[in-house]
């Protein structure tokens, strides 16, 4: 079931850094694959070929957004991400340990993503959020980067997150809501649902400003510069510096033109 109104989409998903606590269950189901994905589904089957060929389009396309590299063996045979679609919420939850508000979780480390069959919005919006978090995770090996650069570059893959982000945003910048800077930069992602769902807002309400002020080209320079080593600071002032000092001056910005309505 999704969450009631448009902001309820953006919440749907929990990325975590370690593996997921699938049950022993999923040894029984059914699989189908493709070139860079396997589904184990205990749901209907073409619930399963639907999510197999929806992931294939999204591995491509976000790729080419963001211009993350493919090399020749990635996530092929025995690397295929894994996409565990189980048959009702409760097992999802009982197998993920995912809070009450999350459709969806991801591992980068195992490759692997978990969501259910049931949920109204898994393929066309949690599905490539949780890919691209494997997928910008994977570009970036080891380096650092900031948990909420990483949610927002998942929110921004949807249109409708994006939008439903917007919204929210513009009325956490009216009523003075919004997390400060140095705040949401420590923030790990809570349980409850509300602050959660301002966490995603600002998350992806900033990743889109720094895109849409600043362009891809540039905001691709700055994800590189992480990968190559660079701390998320220094690798801010390196791209950049010669447009604006800090992110805190690019929150202002933000905040700025929520106020006015649009970026």
């Amino acid at each position: 079931m999704r969450h009631a109104g448009a902001w309820g989409a953006i919440a749907t998903a929990l990325f975590c850094v370690g593996g997921l606590r699938a049950s022993g269950a999923e040894k029984a189901w059914d699989e189908v694959k493709s070139k860079h994905f396997r589904v184990l589904y205990a749901a209907r089957e073409d619930v399963a070929r639907t999510v197999l060929e929806r992931a294939e389009a999204y591995y491509t396309g976000i790729g080419e957004v963001f211009g993350f590299p493919r090399h020749k063996d990635f996530w092929l045979w025995d690397n295929r991400v894994r996409i565990l679609l189980y048959g009702s919420r409760d097992a999802f939850r009982e197998a993920t340990k995912a809070p009450g508000w999350a459709a969806g979780r991801a591992s980068a480390e195992r490759r692997e993503i978990a969501g259910w069959a049931g949920e109204d919005g898994f393929v066309d919006e949690v599905l490539p959020h949780e890919l691209t978090h494997l997928m910008f995770r994977g570009y970036l090996g080891t380096a650092e980067a900031p948990r909420w650069l990483e949610e927002g570059v998942a929110q921004w893959v949807s249109p409708v997150r994006r939008a439903a982000a917007q919204v929210q945003g513009e009325r956490l910048a009216s009523s003075g809501e919004w997390v400060p800077w140095k705040d949401l930069e420590r923030w790990e992602i809570p349980e409850d649902g509300n602050t959660a769902m301002r966490y995603y807002a600002q998350a992806a309400g900033l990743t889109a400003f720094l895109l849409d002020r600043y362009g891809m080209e540039r905001f691709a320079r700055f994800c590189r510069a992480m990968r190559d080593g660079r701390g998320p600071d220094d690798a801010f002032r390196f791209t950049y510096g010669g447009f604006v000092p800090s992110m805190e001056q690019v929150e202002r910005e933000w905040v700025q033109s929520l106020r006015k309505g649009g970026t």
